[in-house]
């Protein structure tokens, strides 16, 4: 008898060191939407500061399976965030489309130094958590009021991975599930930079100016983020088939300068990144994923001057200045 007791101890064992050695594949093979299934839905509620995270996926049962604690443990950890790569002194993280029950491919997340940690999916989760964390703290928090001075932590019931901030549905004859959204810190440093060209009120708007310094100065996680430079770039001519000059034009028109002469020439503060890279197209500069929307007198300066103007310097200028 003790014997067979022994035996059905390490066949157990046996089982539990498989089910370790799955691939990513086959840890997301139970939660394809093709075998049909529960659909479990995540919102953030108005308990938590709304970092973006939300979705649905496949589940296997609604009262087992649709819950925070599977959610943080199993479906993150196992699913959701792919095997992350190993690149020198950094550790590249990924998440995987693991409700289309394709856990080969996958999707790059963000990067972040490993200073003597393991590059892991647990790592990858962690660092985003605490990066998250600190976003919520420096943008806002659940009343739209700031930290005092100092404070480098927030109430466990604000932080992202509190239990308490999340909503969990579930439906036992679901639509197609539309899979999780994880924002990359890239991403939230795009929509801060959105809502501080939106904004209105010089308040607020130096504020989120002053989340945003100080999220690009945090080195949790590599953020490839391109800010206007102090000094201006060279003067470049306007010619009027160039698509830049038109580009240029159409800014000034609609800004309701005034309409006396034509930009002959203009010129543009450098659009770079903390590692020396940088963007010269005017489009690419001025949008979302550049530097940002173009401001006349900020970070473009168009130069108002006639013909005769352009090639004699002692000519009287025309009115530059937009009132």
């Amino acid at each position: 008898m003790q014997v067979c007791r022994v035996s059905l101890l390490l066949l157990s064992l046996g089982a539990v060191g498989a089910r370790r050695a799955l691939t990513q594949g086959e840890r997301n093979a139970d939660l394809s939407v093709e075998g049909g299934g529960p659909t479990c839905r995540v919102e953030e509620n108005d308990a938590s500061l709304k970092f973006g995270i939300r979705g649905s996926y496949p589940v296997k049962s609604c009262l087992l399976n649709c819950k925070f604690h599977n959610f943080l443990t199993s479906v993150l950890s196992d699913k959701a965030i792919a095997d992350p790569e190993d690149a020198e002194q950094n550790c590249k993280c990924f998440t995987s489309p693991f409700w289309e029950g394709k856990g080969n491919e996958k999707k790059f997340w963000f990067e972040h130094p490993k200073m003597g940690a393991a590059c892991s999916r647990n790592q990858c989760k962690k660092v985003f958590f605490d990066w998250a964390n600190m976003f919520n703290k420096f943008n806002k928090t659940k009343h739209d009021t700031l930290y005092p001075a100092g404070v480098s932590f927030i109430p466990i019931s604000e932080r992202v991975e509190n239990q308490e901030g999340y909503t969990f549905t579930c439906s036992e004859s679901p639509p197609e599930a539309e899979g999780l959204t994880l924002p990359s810190p890239v991403d939230k440093i795009h929509q801060l930079r959105v809502q501080i060209d939106q904004a209105t009120d010089p308040a607020e708007k130096a504020r989120l100016q002053q989340a945003l310094a100080e999220l690009l100065e945090d080195k949790q996680v590599v953020v490839e983020v391109f800010s206007f430079a102090p000094e201006w770039g060279p003067e470049r001519d306007c010619v009027s088939a160039d698509s830049e000059c038109k580009f240029v034009q159409d800014i000034f028109a609609k800004d309701k300068c005034n309409s006396e002469g034509q930009v002959r020439s203009f010129r543009v503060k450098a659009c770079k990144s903390p590692s020396g890279k940088t963007i010269e197209k005017l489009d690419e500069v001025f949008s979302e994923k550049g530097c940002g929307a173009p401001l006349l007198g900020d970070n473009l300066l168009p130069v108002m001057v006639d013909l005769s103007q352009k090639y004699d310097q002692k000519a009287e200028l025309s009115k530059t200045s937009c009132k």
